[in-house]
């Protein structure tokens, strides 16, 4: 073999060759000690076993079924999510109106096809459609202050609400085995006989309390009398003898403007509720007919304006000022429904309700 003649090289470049070198020969050491070691383990190592690559320590079976569980986990996941994705694109897609030529709104019915389409006339709204909660009592609060003064919760240390809330905890299993649900909201409106306002302990004594479905109004009820009302009326459907009374004989309608509660309750209510009063008030309706009134949450924040008008407790969604003309021109004086906002009423479930506008689209199409 030739000797590599190093004579007449600088001192730089001696340096860089035997760097070089160096180099190379590291690269081939560690090539050799791989090769080495992956033998030496194929060779001690059991066919099938699995291997920490950080360790070299065999992997027990458990932990072993849990990584390949936790791979499968993921990969399902991975995959399912674009569908997940696609299924509540197509729902949000199918509750967005349909915009005619002529630019008018039209919701897919009940029934999968709009009006134009051949669809029902009364058009209900899937979006809106069976969202209301079952429940067959409805209290109202007469508090005498408006929606901005209330607390996010009604049940406020000082509020009656709170002293309503507390005595339905007391009955919560008696109420719960006759299978009534019960619900609790705030209103701004004033109580007949005496002023609902705070005392100078900040409680709030006494309020007139409106109860749904009997159209009862309960006068200057304290919280002595609250059992009375719950012990009567809501466990023995029978209105209470033991708390001044009155019927209740005019239409309410509900607007949730509980701003402390939800911003768009507190932006789109207040709107909703000006424009109903404003279109009783054009069609000549006075307060000893229709009061239309600020409520605290009543529930769907998203399908704000919300409003419930009572005795027939229906539910209406997305109410603005042009859908409140229509509620008051439909609803209150032609006795009709207004099925594209609808969602639903007093003492119906989600079926029931969606059997309800199935059997109108029946009927419809049987017509």
């Amino acid at each position: 073999m030739s000797q590599l003649n190093l004579a007449g090289w600088s001192t730089q470049q001696k340096l860089a060759a035997g760097l070089v070198v160096g180099g190379a020969a590291a690269v081939l050491l560690y090539y050799y000690l791989r090769r080495g070691g992956a033998s030496n383990a194929a060779a001690s190592y059991p066919t099938g076993q699995a291997y920490s690559l950080a360790t070299r320590t065999p992997v027990p079976p458990q932990q072993q079924q849990q990584q390949q569980q936790q791979q499968q986990q993921q990969q399902q996941q991975s995959s399912s999510a674009p569908q997940k994705k696609d299924k509540k694109e197509k729902k949000e897609k199918k509750d967005q109106p349909r915009v005619t030529p002529t630019g008018e709104k039209e919701y897919t019915c009940a029934c999968g096809l709009t009006i134009s389409e051949g669809g029902c006339t009364p058009g209900y709204n899937p979006a809106l459609l069976g969202t209301v909660k079952q429940y067959d009592r409805h209290v109202v609060i007469c508090t005498g202050t408006k929606a901005a003064e209330w607390d996010a919760k009604i049940t406020q240390p000082g509020a009656f609400a709170t002293v309503i809330k507390g005595a339905l905890e007391k009955y919560k299993s008696d109420l719960k085995a006759l299978g009534h649900k019960v619900v609790v909201t705030n209103s701004d409106e004033e109580t007949l006989e005496s002023d609902a306002s705070a005392d100078s302990h900040g409680q709030q004594s006494r309020a007139d309390l409106i109860v749904f479905p009997e159209k009862v109004r309960y006068l200057s009820v304290d919280a002595s009398r609250v059992d009375y009302i719950i012990q009567d009326h809501l466990l023995n459907n029978r209105i209470s003898e033991r708390v001044k009374h009155v019927p209740f004989d005019k239409e309410l309608i509900l607007v949730c403007c509980h701003a402390n509660r939800d911003s768009r309750c507190g932006s789109r209510g207040p709107e909703a509720h000006a424009a109903l009063q404003k279109a009783l008030g054009q069609r000549g309706i006075g307060e000893d007919q229709v009061i239309v009134r600020q409520s605290s949450h009543l529930g769907g924040h998203k399908y704000a304006g919300v409003v419930v008008i009572y005795p027939r407790g229906d539910w209406f969604g997305f109410i603005d000022g042009e859908k409140a003309d229509e509620i008051v021109e439909k609803y209150i004086v032609e006795r009709k429904n207004v099925p594209q906002q609808w969602r639903g009423r007093m003492g119906q479930d989600k079926r029931s309700t969606k059997a309800q506008a199935a059997s109108q689209c029946e009927q419809h199409r049987t017509h």
